[in-house]
């Protein structure tokens, strides 16, 4: 069979299976970048905001106001609808050393399992109580 043949003949099932391939990948390469199995969000409302000393034991030298947060996550739908509140660990890592009587601290959210977790505000006032 020359080459000439081999593209002429059967052309419309030959164009066919080559759009059926294309379609194909692109929807494995669109499900692979969104991150595979689909995801939802969820939102715990008025979680308490833990302190963390540096050395990582927890501490009661600062206050830290507000006292809560809200916290999203993401992940997949079944992990979501399990996931309990006092699961969440969400704290503010403060140093035993810190020099300033006042500053902002970054909220540190934990979940098992989820994609990604959020605190709603992210950050909050920290005080050293005296």
């Amino acid at each position: 069979m020359s080459f000439a043949s081999f593209i002429s003949e059967n052309r419309w099932q030959k164009s066919a299976a080559l759009l059926l391939a294309a379609l194909i990948w692109l929807t494995v390469n669109a499900e692979l970048s969104r991150g595979g199995a689909p995801s939802r969000t969820r939102l715990f409302l008025n979680i308490p905001v833990g302190q963390l000393d540096s050395s990582g034991t927890g501490t009661n030298r600062f206050r830290v106001s507000p006292t809560v947060v809200n916290v999203k996550v993401e992940g997949r739908p079944e992990t979501l609808q399990l996931l309990r509140p006092d699961e969440l660990e969400v704290y503010v890592t403060v140093s035993s050393g810190e020099a300033r009587a006042q500053f902002l601290g970054r909220v540190q959210v934990r979940a098992p399992g989820v994609r990604s977790a959020e605190a709603i505000p992210e950050e909050v006032q920290v005080e050293r109580v005296p």
